[in-house]
């Protein structure tokens, strides 16, 4: 993803850019350093200034992960970027229970059970965000509850999802 500031031309209510309309979605073609280029429009506006970076502690669960991948998640263990600063480090891991799971039962109906092996871990997390307003933002993305959390260390990359933070 790469955030462009376009010089863009008003009329008709709406802003163009090289004759094609700049809105959610619009496919804009463009010449960039000798490359003709081309993307799709995700956010259109002004994005909002972002103040300094903080950690912010969050609540992230990796669900239904294996049980070998589960034994590798600790408290301490933290996000490296090749050539970039650590953005994310696990404070503490909360529960590490058995994945729940949809299984039938006897009747051949289907209720919410355990899997038999597979694991959801929740951890306390820090995340390096930045604060504007009243929102925080992380990787230039406004956090939000549900929003998908990757997180790679010791050789393995795994993906939670954001369950709990609290505004400072």
């Amino acid at each position: 993803m790469v955030q462009l500031a376009l010089n863009c031309t008003y009329g008709n209510g709406l802003f163009s850019f090289n004759g094609a309309t700049v809105d959610y979605g619009a496919n804009l073609n463009f010449r960039m350093l000798g490359e003709n280029l081309s993307g799709i429009v995700s956010y259109s506006g002004t994005l909002p200034p972002q103040g300094r970076p903080v950690w912010q502690e969050v609540k992230v669960e990796f669900r239904n992960i294996s049980p070998e991948v589960a034994g590798l998640i600790s408290a301490g263990d933290s996000e490296t970027v090749i050539n970039g600063p650590v953005t994310k480090r696990i404070k503490s891991i909360e529960s590490n229970d058995s994945a729940r799971a949809v299984v039938p039962n006897a009747e051949g109906l289907y209720r919410l059970g355990r899997h038999p092996l597979n694991r959801d871990v929740r951890c306390r997390m820090e995340l390096y965000v930045s604060k504007s307003g009243d929102f925080y933002y992380y990787n230039n993305t406004p956090l939000y509850l549900g929003m998908s959390i990757p997180f790679s260390c010791k050789g393995t990359g795994i993906n939670g999802i954001l369950v709990d933070f609290q505004s400072r």
